[in-house]
């Protein structure tokens, strides 16, 4: 999840360099980007557990009364695929659904929804991260702060996706 936050945060600070000149109100912009992601979710007995995501992204961008960048909402619809990097065949639908609000320097984010749910092949859940966190990064390094939710990602809580996997 910390490759998905650094670059939706470079994204988002490419985009205000783009929409602050061109703001002249009180109304927010909203831009709607498709994206497709990979990344690594961890390992099994043998195996990564590798995504593949097709990711629907709504940025809205708020402004102050002087036309500057006040605070910024990103809303994701996420759908994919969780395979076995071994054989590829071995796959798992995902789906994800959570929101990522930051202030205008984009140095504290707060997420809250269902970053991550991946279904066992005849019903129930192989995997579920969901909740909230806050990440401040106005420092060197993001410091991530978990308030709630079941975050089997971060706990490494991998024994039921690992079999279905397998």
């Amino acid at each position: 999840m910390t490759r998905r936050t650094i670059a939706l945060l470079a994204a988002a600070l490419l985009m205000v360099g783009i929409m602050a000149p061109a703001a002249s109100a009180v109304p927010p912009d909203i831009i709607t980007e498709e994206w497709v992601d990979y990344w690594y979710i961890g390992e099994c007995d043998g195996f990564s557990m590798l995504t593949e995501d097709n990711m629907d992204v709504k940025i809205k961008f708020f402004y102050d009364k002087d036309g500057s960048v006040d605070r910024v909402h990103f809303h994701f619809a996420i759908d994919g695929i969780v395979y076995n990097s071994e054989d590829p065949s071995k796959t798992l639908t995902s789906s994800a659904h959570y929101t990522a609000l930051t202030d205008e320097n984009f140095e504290v984010w707060v997420q809250s929804g269902m970053y991550y749910r991946v279904e066992m092949p005849h019903g129930g859940v192989a995997l579920m991260d969901a909740g909230r966190f806050v990440v401040d990064a106005s420092g060197d390094e993001p410091i991530f702060t978990w308030n709630g939710g079941n975050h089997q990602i971060l706990e490494e809580d991998f024994a039921d996706i690992c079999e279905a996997l397998s």
